[in-house]
């Protein structure tokens, strides 16, 4: 569900703002799309009756926006934020690479790395609308973003299958903000927040679960 809102909202702002605006102009009015990507964390914390306790993961963070500035210090967009982190299965999956043939190995892993990646890693993420305010109209300047959307939690207590199982994927609500500097033309780097919880319903017994992630990415921005 979330993949297909994530498209159809893309698409939307994308025509809404490609209909009033000039396609990347140098100037940070008008259509804007931004890709950010650096290293974090991931603590999670679950309440559940069986499954109590906090579990934090080294990540690789994960940020795309989307979306329209208004003027020179105001962007309006939609995000999509993950935080990733490998779970039991691919730490599995590490061990009997390095006990493989390196031969084997590099064809085994030409052939699977993507879909392994894809399988057997967990994330944080935060989907929603969000904004990005800088100091300054043009050149080297701080920003700052700040947004709300609904979240993703993979619970690291539940990690005998893939992520993709509903069982461990576990949907609430989020927060995400940021405080970065633009050093050059549409680069900049930046350090992201993104905060969520869920909650099961209907279960007799309470099960929740809260996650904090924090990123410190390289931020570029075309505009």
């Amino acid at each position: 569900m979330t993949k297909i809102t994530t498209i159809l909202i893309t698409l939307a702002i994308a025509s809404q703002a490609l209909a009033g605006s000039h396609l990347f102009d140098r100037d940070r009015r008008g259509f804007i799309a931004g890709f950010d990507i650096g290293p974090g964390f991931t603590r999670i914390s679950s309440t559940n009756v069986d499954l109590k306790g906090t579990v934090t993961k080294g990540t690789v963070g994960f940020t795309y926006r989307i979306g329209y500035a208004p003027d020179r210090h105001w962007q309006i967009y939609y995000s999509h934020r993950s935080s990733v982190y490998a779970n039991k299965i691919w730490e599995h999956y590490i061990d009997l690479a390095e006990k493989a043939d390196p031969k084997e190995l590099g064809y085994f892993g030409f052939f699977l790395f993507i879909p392994v990646i894809a399988m057997f890693t967990d994330q944080h993420i935060v989907i929603g609308l969000g904004s990005r305010y800088y100091a300054k109209e043009s050149g080297q300047s701080w920003f700052f973003d700040g947004g709300i959307g609904l979240s993703d939690i993979a619970d690291p207590y539940e990690l005998e299958v893939p992520s993709a199982h509903p069982k461990n994927c576990h949907e609430g609500w989020g927060l995400f903000g940021g405080v970065g500097y633009e050093f050059a033309r549409h680069v900049g780097v930046a350090l992201q927040v993104h905060w969520s919880r869920a909650e099961a319903k209907g279960d007799p017994q309470p099960r929740r679960w809260s996650a904090l992630s924090m990123m410190f990415v390289t931020s570029i921005t075309a505009y």
